[in-house]
């Protein structure tokens, strides 16, 4: 099942940017970083605002996750 995931994403990353959507975006938030931190914050408010279940606080979390993963990766 993972291999088919990293073909798919490969396959659809190709067609659109020519890269992986992570360094195009890791990118363009080296080059504009009060954007992405005010968009961030933004979404955090909206998100806290809006949860009313444990569910969608696991969602929030795990955009969470991803949102750290694309500012502050390596």
């Amino acid at each position: 099942m993972g291999k088919l995931i990293g073909r798919l994403y490969k396959w659809l990353y190709t067609r659109v940017g020519g890269r992986a959507w992570t360094s195009i975006i890791r990118e363009d938030q080296e080059s504009n970083p009060l954007l992405y931190i005010a968009i961030f914050v933004m979404l955090g408010i909206l998100v806290g605002r809006f949860c009313r279940s444990y569910w969608q606080l696991l969602i929030a979390f795990g955009l969470g996750i991803l949102v750290g993963h694309l500012f502050f990766g390596g």
